[in-house]
C-alpha cells in the first residue's frame, strides 16, 4: 500500500487531484487513517497466537489422555471377556 500510494503521490506537485484526494493520498502514504487500528489487529493477532499455541502446547497431553482413557477401557473390556458368562435358557449350568 505504501508503495502503491507513494507511486500515484509522484504526481502530487504537478496538481493532477483535488486537494482532498491529494490529502487522503498522504494519510493513507504515511499510515495516518490506519494507525487508529494497528493496536486492535495487533491485539487480535496476539490473542491468536496465545490460542495457537495453547493447543499445540496442550495437544501431546490431550493424546496421553485419550491413550490411557483407552487402554483403561481395553483392559475392562478383556476382563469382562475373561469372565464366565452366565447361563442361559436351555445351556446347563455347572
Amino acid at each position: 500500500m505504501v508503495s502503491t500510494t507513494g507511486l500515484v503521490l509522484l504526481g502530487r506537485k504537478d496538481n493532477i487531484y483535488v486537494p482532498e484526494t491529494k490529502r487522503l493520498l498522504v494519510r493513507l502514504h504515511t499510515w495516518e487513517i490506519l494507525a487508529k487500528y494497528s493496536g486492535s489487529i495487533m491485539a487480535i493477532g496476539l490473542m491468536t497466537m496465545v490460542g495457537t499455541g495453547l493447543v499445540l502446547a496442550l495437544r501431546p497431553e490431550l493424546k496421553k489422555m485419550r491413550y490411557r482413557r483407552e487402554i483403561k477401557f481395553a483392559k475392562q473390556r478383556k476382563v469382562l471377556k475373561e469372565m464366565p458368562q452366565p447361563a442361559t435358557e436351555g445351556q446347563n449350568a455347572t
